[in-house]
C-alpha cells in the first residue's frame, strides 16, 4: 500500500486523539492496530491512500469491540444505533416465546418515541439478516432459530476434522 506524505501527521493525530478518548490503555500496540484497520478500510474503498475517515472509522470499530466486551444484561456499552435499541425492544416484548403480535411491538415501540419509518426499517433490515420473518398477512413477528443449523455444521466440522 502507498503511503501518504500526511501518514506521520495521521499517526501523531491518531495517538493524540487515543490518549484524550476514553480508552482505558493506549499502547504502541494499539496504534499499530488502529493503523492495520485503517489501511484494511482504505483497501476496502480499494484505495492506497490512508485519508482521516479511515483512521476514524478503525477509532470507532475498537471502541465498540471494546465496549462489546463489557456489555451485560443492562446493555452497558452496547451498540446504540436506533435498529438496535428497537430490536431490543422487540427481543424484550418477545421474551421466551419466538412470536409477537406486530400490534404489541408497534404499540411498545411508538410509545418508547420512535416513530412508524425506524420500526419498519428495523423490522426489514432484521428480516433481511434471518434474524425473524414476518406472516404474510403482517400480524405476526417470528424469531428465527438457527440451533438445528448449528448442530449440523459441528456434525460436518467433525466430519471433516477426521
Amino acid at each position: 500500500m502507498a503511503r501518504s506524505k500526511f501518514l506521520p501527521i495521521l499517526v501523531i493525530r491518531t495517538f493524540s486523539n487515543c490518549l484524550h478518548r476514553h480508552f482505558s490503555h493506549t499502547s504502541p500496540r494499539t496504534l499499530l492496530g488502529i493503523l492495520r484497520l485503517a489501511q484494511a478500510l482504505a483497501r476496502l474503498r480499494l484505495s492506497d491512500t490512508v485519508v482521516m475517515e479511515d483512521v476514524d472509522e478503525a477509532l470507532r470499530l475498537i471502541e465498540v469491540s471494546k465496549a462489546s466486551l463489557y456489555d451485560t444484561d443492562s446493555h452497558t456499552g452496547a451498540d446504540v444505533t436506533m435498529s438496535s435499541k428497537i430490536y431490543r425492544i422487540i427481543r424484550t416484548a418477545a421474551g421466551k416465546k419466538n412470536e409477537v403480535l406486530m400490534r404489541d411491538i408497534r404499540n411498545r415501540v411508538l410509545a418508547k418515541g420512535f416513530t412508524e419509518d425506524a420500526l419498519v426499517k428495523c423490522v426489514e433490515e432484521y428480516a433481511e439478516l434471518d434474524v425473524w420473518q414476518i406472516s404474510e398477512n403482517g400480524t405476526k413477528l417470528t424469531f428465527i432459530h438457527a440451533d438445528d443449523d448449528d448442530e449440523k455444521d459441528e456434525d460436518e466440522d467433525v466430519e471433516m476434522a477426521e
